[in-house]
C-alpha cells in the first residue's frame, strides 16, 4: 500500500499527509505479523470490493448506450416505413397546410416512440414543415450538427437536457430533459434524405428500466464475486497450510544443505583455480612454442630464399637448363611464402602476448604513405595493377604521435591485399584526410569485393575469402587490426561484391603534436 506516490509540497507539509503516512506505516507493520491467509483475505476483500464498484459504475452507461442503440435501429426503420405509406415527397417542400397537414397528423398519430411528447419534421433548408406544437410550423432555424448528420443519413439518439437559452429548445424547456432522436426520411427509393424527423420522448421510463436491470446485475455480481472469493480463500487456506508444513520440513534440510553447498563450492573453486592455472600454462607454452618455432625458422628460411635468389641471378643463362630455372623459381616463390608465414606467426605471437608495444613519436604521415606505395610497386607491376596516390589530401596532414614502423606495416598489408585480390588491369588508390580530430587513410581497390557475410569474418584469424587466390595465411588483416589497437586507432571496411573494397584506418590526432 502506498498513498504517497507524488504528493505536492503543500500537501506534504499538511497534517493530513502525516496522518495518512502514519496510517500507512502502521498498516504495513500490521500486515507483517499476519499469516499469508489473513493477508490474502484482507487484500482480497479490498480488491473484490473495488472490482464490484467498478463493474457497477460501468454497467449503467453500457446499458444506456445499448438501449438507446436498439431504440435507434427500431425507430429508424419504422419511421421511414410509415413515411413511405402516409407522406408524399412534396409534403417536405413547404410548411404543412390542408391535405399535407392532414397527412402529417396521421403520420404523427401512428408514430410509436416511448414517452413521445414532441415531434418536429424538418426539410433540408432548416424549415419545420410540421410539428405537434402549432407555433413551430414554418419556423426556420440554423441546422444543428445533429440535423446535418441526419441529412447525411446518420441517425442520432441520446438523452438531452433542454437549454432555456437555446431557441431550438424553447417549447421543451418545461420537460427538463428527454430522449432526443433524429431520423432521416428517404421514402425508400431516394438515395438522399428529403427531410428529418425530430422526436422527443420522456426519459424517466428508460432510467427506471436501466436502474432495475442494474440492480439485478449488481446482485449477480456480488453473488459471483462472493463465490469466487470464497473459492479462492479456501484454495489459499489449503495452500498456506501445505506451504507451512513444507516450510518446516525444508527448514530441517537447510542446515545440512548449506554445509554441503559450502563444501562443494570450496571444492569447485579449488578445482576451477587449478584448471585455470593449467589452461594459462598451456596457453603460455603454446605461445612460447609458436614464438620459438617461428624465430628458429626465420634464419634458415632467410638463408634458403637468399641463396635461391643468388643462384637464380648469379648463374649464366646459357649454363642452366629451363627445367633448373623453373625449379629455382619455384623454390624462390615457396621460400618467400614460408618467409611470410614465419613473419606472420612471429607477429601473432608478439601481439597475443602483448610484448610488442608501439613506440610513439612525432611522425610525418605523408612520407610513410609514399614509402608504403613504393614498396609494393613491383608486385603491382607484375599483376598489371595501377597504383594511384591522391596528393591533394596528403598535403594537409598534420604531424601525428605514432609508431611509424607499425603504421607502415599496416599500410603494406592493406596495399598487398588490395593488389592480390584485384582484377587484371585494375587500380589501387590511396588517399588521406584530416577531419574531426583524426587522420583517416583510405586504401580503395577495384577488386572482387566482399559479400555481407564475408565482411563479418574478414578480420578473423586464419579466415580467407573463397577466391582463386591461394597465397596467404589468413593472418594479415587480423594482424593489421591488432596493430591498429596498439596505435590507439581503428580500421573500417566498405565493400561490395564484384565492385571493390575500401579499407580505412582512423588515427586519433592530439593537438600540439
Amino acid at each position: 500500500m502506498n498513498f504517497f506516490n507524488t504528493p505536492t509540497k503543500g500537501f506534504r507539509n499538511s497534517r493530513w499527509y502525516w496522518s495518512l503516512k502514519l496510517f500507512e506505516i502502521k498498516t504495513r507493520k500490521g500486515l507483517k505479523h499476519l499469516s499469508v491467509f489473513s493477508q490474502f483475505v484482507l487484500l482480497g476483500i479490498v480488491i473484490f470490493l473495488a472490482i464490484g464498484i467498478f463493474l457497477s459504475m460501468l454497467v449503467g452507461p453500457l446499458l444506456t448506450s445499448f438501449v438507446l442503440k436498439q431504440q435507434e435501429l427500431n425507430s429508424s426503420v419504422f419511421f421511414n416505413r410509415l413515411a413511405a405509406e402516409l407522406l408524399l415527397p412534396e409534403d417536405l417542400v413547404q410548411p404543412a397546410v390542408g391535405e399535407s397537414k392532414a397527412r402529417f397528423e396521421r403520420f404523427a398519430d401512428n408514430l410509436q416512440f416511448p414517452g413521445l411528447f414532441r415531434i418536429k419534421i424538418w426539410n433540408p433548408r432548416g424549415t419545420i414543415v410540421y410539428s405537434d406544437e402549432e407555433q413551430l410550423i414554418g419556423r426556420v432555424f440554423p441546422l444543428t450538427d445533429d440535423l446535418k448528420n441526419a441529412l447525411a443519413l446518420k441517425s442520432e439518439i441520446g438523452i438531452k437536457i433542454f437549454d432555456p437559452r437555446d431557441p431550438h429548445d424553447l417549447y421543451e424547456v418545461e420537460f427538463g430533459e428527454g430522449i432526443e432522436f433524429y431520423a432521416p426520411i428517404t421514402f425508400s427509393e431516394s438515395p438522399h434524405a428529403l427531410g428529418v424527423v425530430e422526436v422527443y420522448g420522456r426519459s424517466g421510463f428508460l432510467k427506471e428500466q436501466i436502474k432495475k436491470v442494474q440492480n439485478q446485475f449488481n446482485v449477480r455480481v456480488i453473488l459471483s464475486l462472493a463465490l469466487v472469493f470464497s473459492t479462492l480463500s479456501f484454495i489459499v487456506w489449503r495452500a498456506s497450510r501445505t506451504i507451512k508444513r513444507q516450510g518446516q520440513q525444508l527448514a530441517g534440510y537447510t542446515l545440512d544443505l548449506e554445509s554441503k553447498i559450502r563444501e562443494r563450492t570450496r571444492a569447485l573453486h579449488e578445482e576451477t583455480e587449478k584448471k585455470l592455472e593449467q589452461a594459462e600454462e598451456i596457453a603460455k607454452l603454446k605461445d612460447e612454442f609458436v614464438f620459438i618455432a617461428a624465430h628458429e625458422l626465420r634464419s634458415p628460411v632467410l638463408s634458403i630464399v637468399g641463396n635461391t635468389e643468388l643462384l637464380s641471378s648469379g648463374l649464366p643463362s646459357d649454363k642452366i637448363s629451363a627445367q633448373h630455372k623453373a625449379i629455382l623459381k619455384d623454390l624462390t616463390i615457396s621460400g618467400r611464402r614460408l618467409q611470410d608465414l614465419v613473419r606472420d606467426l612471429l607477429d601473432v605471437a608478439r601481439l597475443e602476448s602483448r610484448t610488442q608495444q608501439a613506440e610513439r613519436r612525432p611522425t610525418n604521415i605523408t612520407p610513410i604513405i609514399h614509402e608504403s606505395v613504393l614498396s609494393v610497386t613491383s608486385l603491382a607491376h607484375d599483376k598489371s595493377i595501377a597504383l594511384v596516390i591522391e596528393e591533394k589530401g596528403l598535403t594537409a596532414l598534420p604531424p601525428l604521435s605514432t609508431d611509424g614502423g607499425r603504421l607502415k606495416e599496416v599500410l603494406n598489408n592493406l596495399l598487398t591485399n588490395a593488389i592480390k585480390y584485384n582484377r587484371p588491369d585494375g587500380s589501387v588508390t590511396v588517399s588521406a584526410e584530416y577531419t574531426a580530430g583524426e587522420i583517416i587513410i583510405h586504401v580503395r581497390d577495384t577488386g572482387i569485393g566482399l559479400s555481407p557475410e564475408e565482411k563479418e569474418k574478414i578480420f578473423n584469424k586464419f579466415w580467407r575469402a573463397k577466391t582463386t587466390v591461394t597465397e596467404g595465411t589468413g593472418l594479415g588483416l587480423w594482424i593489421t587490426k591488432e596493430i591498429m589497437k596498439t596505435l590507439g586507432g581503428t580500421i573500417t571496411l566498405i565493400s561490395e561484391s564484384g565492385v571493390g573494397s575500401t579499407f580505412s584506418i582512423h588515427l586519433p590526432h592530439e593537438a600540439g603534436v
